[in-house]
């Protein structure tokens, strides 16, 4: 799968979720005496409680990389693409960045 089409994927899957920010009731930073124990995630539309077995560095992962944060990589991502197709007589070097950093952003979808 191209590039384009990994990142409509993204975009589509966040707005599945909701689109919207997740949190923890509690983060490491916060005055929480029981964390790490504090692993429930919540937003609009969702509430993961901590009996899905995942531990509170796993929720703040989960919480790091929700809906919101995904949609504003997708718009990035366009950003640095739409550059890239925009002007094909630009700088050689310029061009030569651009392309360096769209192979980095389609690595993250090796799999």
């Amino acid at each position: 799968m191209d590039l384009k089409a990994q990142i409509n994927a993204d975009e589509q899957l966040a707005h599945n979720a909701g689109g919207g920010e997740w949190k923890t009731l509690c983060t490491h930073g916060d005055d929480c005496p029981d964390y790490p124990s504090c692993s429930e995630i919540e937003g609009k539309d969702i509430k993961i409680y901590p009996e899905g077995g995942h531990s509170a560095w796993q929720a703040d992962h989960i919480t790091r990389h929700d809906p919101a944060r995904v949609l504003r990589e997708v718009a990035a991502k366009r950003a640095i693409l739409a550059e890239f197709e925009r002007d094909p007589q630009a700088d050689d070097q310029y061009l030569a960045g651009l392309a360096f950093a769209l192979e980095r952003l389609a690595e993250v979808y090796g799999n």
